[in-house]
């Protein structure tokens, strides 16, 4: 079909008066014509949820699938973080042992250095879990259920 044909087609369907062919047969009263036109408008409200719905699904599962990548690339920077901490420990033990140290002196300076790490880290994580979360979303939340006046 011609670019002018679908004009001509298009201006054919727009100009022409009274309902459509397809929904007023002769003798169709209007309420049948309103019903058609519901069930016509309902149809289409369907597939546009169903449009959506579909398009959420796809969204879910690429976020998915990204998550996935995401966690799976954590887990390999972690061993590999891991590994580097342990080439890290084990070449300051050699250094202490060669400087005439004994392996026992070693192993209890790389025990404390640990130890020390690992307190730093479990204060740090008092800290920020005695921040609150969501704590802006439950002030704003707060405040709405109070009554104005309150003084809460």
């Amino acid at each position: 079909m011609t670019m002018k044909a679908a004009s001509a087609s298009a201006h054919a369907i727009h100009h022409k008066s009274g309902p459509p062919d397809d929904l007023a047969p002769e003798g169709q009263s209007t309420t049948s014509i309103f019903s058609t036109l519901v069930e016509s408008l309902l149809g289409d409200v369907w597939k546009l949820v169903h449009d959506h719905l579909l398009l959420v699904a796809l969204e879910s599962q690429r976020a998915g699938r990204n998550l996935m990548r995401m966690v799976f690339a954590a887990i390999v920077a972690a061993v590999l973080l891991v590994t580097g901490w342990l080439a890290f420990v084990a070449a300051a033990m050699f250094w202490i042992v060669a400087d005439d140290a004994a392996w026992a002196r070693a192993f209890l300076t790389a025990g404390l250095l640990h130890a020390a790490i690992c307190i730093a880290l479990v204060l740090w994580i008092r800290n920020v879990a005695g921040q609150g979360m969501f704590s802006a979303t439950l002030r704003q939340l707060r405040s709405k259920q109070q009554p104005e006046g309150s003084g809460e």
